[in-house]
């Protein structure tokens, strides 16, 4: 995403970090089963170089109006491109637009325990294809992705990634993997959004 622009005629577009991964660490707050559910920043440094990782320009007026569709993911662990830099973009993208606004043509989703690669999804091989499908669907048939089944790695549960700032949410469980819904947000919960901004972004 970095030093990109829309093109005169912007198309959908499946927008990620990298195709190559190594696991990386996470921490996070919350529902105890989620334990991977939201990221957090223990410190300054965990923001490194953010005014050159971050687009600047958050003006998709041509976008919008083109109907073109987005599906922009990130994994949470990726050690590479730090997450903290599409929390930071698609935060100030829903400060100009609102949730609501920028949900109708961008989606984002931020994959618990993913490092600089493609998620693990079921029903696929190749998590891409299921991603391109979404956005296949999305911008040919107007069906928005509201989540995707990720699978973790041996040992772990499947998790339900929602579609940011939705919250999945346990509500039962199938033998020994947990069941999720979508819990929808209109907005980001005010401490993430804070924890989101630079000291450069709230000049």
């Amino acid at each position: 995403m970095e030093g990109s622009e829309c093109s005169e005629r912007p198309g959908p577009g499946l927008l990620g970090p990298g195709i190559h991964g190594r696991p990386g660490p996470v921490c996070a707050a919350g529902q105890p089963s989620l334990a991977w559910a939201w990221p957090c920043w223990p410190s300054p440094r965990s923001r490194p170089q953010p005014r050159r990782q971050v687009p600047r320009r958050i003006d998709l007026n041509k976008l919008e109006r083109s109907g073109a569709k987005v599906i922009f993911y990130h994994g949470t662990s990726d050690p590479l491109i730090t997450p903290f830099g599409s929390y930071n973009y698609i935060q100030r993208v829903f400060d100009r637009y609102g949730v609501a606004q920028t949900r109708s043509f961008i989606r984002t989703f931020f994959f618990p325990n993913l490092g600089h690669a493609p998620p693990t999804l079921t029903g696929q091989e190749d998590g891409l294809d299921q991603l391109v499908d979404a956005l296949q669907a999305w911008a040919e048939h107007g069906q928005a992705p509201e989540s995707f089944t990720q699978l973790p790695g041996a040992g772990r549960e499947t998790l339900q990634v929602c579609a940011y700032p939705d919250q999945a949410v346990v509500t039962g469980h199938s033998g020994n993997q947990p069941l999720f819904t979508c819990q929808h947000r209109s907005s980001v919960p005010a401490a993430l959004a804070a924890d989101s901004l630079t000291a450069w972004d709230k000049r």
